[in-house]
């Protein structure tokens, strides 16, 4: 079996209190390959300034982890399949199997 990790990275602020719920959600995300990545709750959840509206949410990382595998899923379909992209009038697009169906 598999095993993930994603450790993530937090210091409070030596000038900073903790037990007044006032303390920064801004942290770091590590990924394997050494990516890393800003995060903190989000802004709508927790007000500015203890938020960071530049990083990324869990929400979001939520989203594009869903994303990603559904795109990653597709281009697999791709690959196999060998699907044609037909633009039609007006720009339409149709994602076409590249493979014809039997005859009944």
């Amino acid at each position: 079996m598999d095993h993930y990790r994603a450790p993530l990275f937090w210091r409070r602020a030596a000038d900073t209190s903790f037990n007044d719920n006032r303390y920064s959600r801004r942290h770091r995300q590590h990924f394997d390959g050494g990516a890393e990545l800003a995060a903190s709750s989000s802004p709508q959840v927790v007000r500015l300034p203890v938020s960071a509206a530049t990083a990324v949410d869990p929400e979001e990382m939520i989203v594009a982890a869903l994303a990603s595998c559904r795109r990653l899923w597709f281009l697999s379909l791709a690959a196999v399949d060998r699907p044609q992209l037909r633009i039609g009038p007006a720009g339409q697009r149709r994602l076409r199997p590249a493979r014809t169906p039997p005859s009944a």
